[in-house]
């Protein structure tokens, strides 16, 4: 088969096993390997090298919203993890407030949440109650932290929002969340940054206070396990996919010690390199600035907001 005529992942390996002169029929001594190396080439492609793939970019990008706090009174009793609502706390989209954060007002200690049945009045805490014990404390429960898409892989670019002047929320560490936005400081506002919690969950600097904001967020898709099926597509553009052929002939033809394993897996590098370079071309080739130096700053349009204080909702 020629190679701009490769539809799938099928194709492909068919063409890497022909390259090397085996059967495609299923009877090849390497058939049980071919597929293993097409998906270790296929995730290296699009990950390993940190190229920012379009084609594997969401669209539509994902979003979260951010729910408003919970007034609450709780009953509180010192040294216990048990905590009691005069009512039921009930979310604005969530079924129950598990995982939120939990506040008294006057203190500075935060608590998760670590069980909570829908409509429950009551819930425990992460951790025992550390103040004195209260009938009738004024609390509230708020929501910093968000599950990530499972098709979630990476960000591709600060999050976004449009709401009160404000446009974009960095990613950062979330060491460097903690140290900037620590919880006992915590406010209410648009958040100014968030941070990656762990491979599912995302932290917010500030909760919602009264309303639900929209946030949007560009990213890149897990990349998918190929099948040797004419209905399974690598997330390269098609017209790359001789990458994968010379990659997998070059790693299938050391196994079988062919003299031609190199040759392959040079052209596939080289291959990768245009692609590469085709891949960034479409994101500045309309742009007729891209690379320009600009000698003044000054002369560049850009909207300018007032700073921001990181521990207020008020302005500097």
């Amino acid at each position: 088969m020629a190679l701009n005529q490769l539809e799938n992942s099928a194709d492909i390996l068919d063409a890497a096993l022909d390259l090397l002169g085996q059967n495609t029929d299923g009877t090849s001594e390497v058939e049980y390997q071919v597929l293993r190396i097409l998906n270790e080439a296929h995730r290296e492609v699009m990950n390993v090298i940190g190229e920012d793939w379009l084609t594997i970019r969401k669209r539509p990008p994902g979003t979260f919203t951010l729910q408003p706090k919970i007034d609450v009174v709780a009953y509180l009793t010192n040294n216990s993890q048990l905590v009691t609502f005069d009512a039921a706390p009930t979310p604005s989209i969530d079924a129950h407030v598990k995982y939120w954060f939990f506040k008294v007002r006057g203190r500075d200690e935060v608590y998760r949440i670590a069980t909570h049945d829908a409509a429950g009045t009551s819930a425990s805490l992460d951790s025992r109650y550390v103040g004195d014990s209260a009938n009738t404390a004024d609390a509230f429960l708020f929501k910093l932290e968000y599950d990530l898409p499972a098709s979630f892989d990476r960000f591709v670019g600060p999050l976004l929002v449009q709401h009160e002047n404000r446009h974009e929320i960095d990613v950062i560490h979330i060491e460097a969340l903690d140290r900037d936005w620590p919880l006992d400081f915590v406010s209410s506002g648009i958040p100014r940054a968030a941070g990656i919690v762990d491979d599912t969950t995302l932290r917010f600097s500030h909760y919602s206070d009264s309303r639900l904001y929209r946030v949007e967020f560009p990213y890149e898709e897990e990349v998918s396990t190929l099948t040797d099926s004419s209905s399974s597509y690598p997330q390269l553009h098609r017209k790359h996919y001789p990458i994968l052929v010379y990659m997998i002939a070059g790693r299938l033809g050391r196994i079988l010690n062919d003299d031609r394993a190199e040759k392959y897996e040079n052209e596939g590098m080289a291959l990768l390199a245009l692609a590469r370079r085709d891949n960034q071309k479409q994101q500045w080739a309309a742009s007729r600035k891209f690379g320009l130096i600009q000698p003044r700053q000054d002369f560049i349009r850009r909207r300018r907001f007032p700073r921001i204080s990181r521990y207020t909702d008020g302005w500097d």
